[in-house]
């Protein structure tokens, strides 16, 4: 089998650095010494070509690397893979001739957890049931609790309980101490039952003798009201005998004084239908009068509307007439001028009398105004 595995030597020195890399190592020192801190301002042509130039030499450094890294790694990597299946078949030629053995070993470690398993169950069911009649005598009367704490207390674990004996002790303490506990509250219990009981048949004893007082009160009570439900009763009767009597009276007045007002009724009805009845002959007599003095009025009116119209005529045809005279009167007036002015001209005007004298001298004047 070893003579298939290809040895591959990788030199080392003391520093444990590899002699493979000293050519790359050799290549970086020149390019850390030609780059190292250098700044480029690749706004500018040359420089930004020179930036460009030295990452690809960093570049081609870098795959130089990963190249010797793997022809040195790859080898390696194959005879890995070959330890690695060789030591799995052996695994798995052992593994077939251990699993047997070791499946014998776990069936009886099994058995033996198995044995102990049950043995720590069978002692702890011992102890719960040696311990039982603690936990049954939680609700148990007093006469039982001092039987179960006489039980627990004689109560002893041998060496069958092996390394359980202090557990077993210690739970029948617990018990112990639980059911002395109980007991003296039992006792107290039972004390402030006694207790209550007597204060309850006090209570009783004070009760029924209340209630034998309060009997008498009520039933003296009883015979007060129904002595005093008695005389309110006589009393309600008497009265009521007194009202009866006074309804009656006033029934009697109040009839009396219907008929009264019956009388003054038929009374006031017999005047208000003569008050009608005169009413209506006045209203008769008036309505009469009133068409008279229409009738007199209209004729009237009649008359002076006559009397009007013939008024007019009369002042119509004097209108007429005077229309006529004033019309002849200016048809007139100029020869009326000449003789009235001939007569006041005249020698012997003067001789007149001054009425004479005024009359002709207002006709005159007349006349030429008309």
């Amino acid at each position: 089998m070893s003579d298939n595995i290809q040895e591959v030597e990788v030199t080392a020195r003391a520093d444990g650095h590899l002699v493979e890399y000293d050519p790359i190592e050799a290549g970086l020192a020149e390019l850390r010494e030609k780059y190292r801190g250098k700044v480029y301002d690749c706004t500018i042509v040359e420089q930004e070509r020179e930036a460009r130039e030295a990452r690809m030499a960093l570049s081609r450094l870098n795959g130089k690397l990963d190249a010797v890294h793997k022809a040195i790694k790859e080898p390696a990597l194959r005879r890995c893979q070959l330890i690695d299946g060789v030591k799995r078949k052996i695994a798995e030629q052992i593994q077939v001739l251990r699993e047997p053995i070791h499946a014998q070993i776990t069936a009886e470690e099994a058995r033996k957890e198995k044995l102990e398993e049950e043995r720590v169950a069978g002692i702890r069911r011992a102890i719960n049931l040696a311990c039982l009649v603690g936990v049954s005598s939680r609700s148990s009367t007093r006469q039982e609790l001092e039987e179960a704490i006489f039980a627990l207390d004689a109560l002893r674990f041998d060496e069958t309980f092996a390394e359980f004996v202090e557990e077993a002790a210690g739970v029948r303490a617990r018990e112990l101490s639980a059911c002395r506990q109980l007991l003296l509250e039992r006792i107290k219990a039972d004390e402030e039952a006694a207790k209550v009981a007597a204060e309850r048949a006090e209570l009783a004893r004070q009760k029924a003798e209340q209630e034998a007082a309060a009997k008498v009160e009520r039933e003296r009570l009883a015979a007060e009201r129904a002595e005093s439900e008695r005389k309110a009763e006589e009393k309600r009767k008497a009265d009521q005998m007194r009202l009866d009597g006074e309804r009656e009276e006033l029934r009697r007045k109040r009839e009396a004084l219907d008929a009264e007002e019956a009388k003054a009724k038929a009374a006031r009805a017999e005047a208000d239908a003569k008050a009608d009845a005169e009413r209506k002959e006045k209203d008769r007599l008036a309505d009469v009068a009133r068409a008279a003095e229409a009738k007199r009025i209209a004729d009237a009116q009649a008359a002076l509307d006559r009397a009007k119209e013939a008024e007019r005529e009369e002042i119509r045809q004097a209108q007429e007439r005077a229309d006529a005279a004033e019309k002849r009167v200016r048809d007139a007036a100029p020869s009326m001028v000449c003789a009235l002015n001939a007569v006041s001209e005249d020698p012997q005007f003067g001789g007149l009398a001054d009425a004479v004298q005024e009359l002709v001298l207002d006709a005159l004047k007349e006349a030429v105004e008309a």
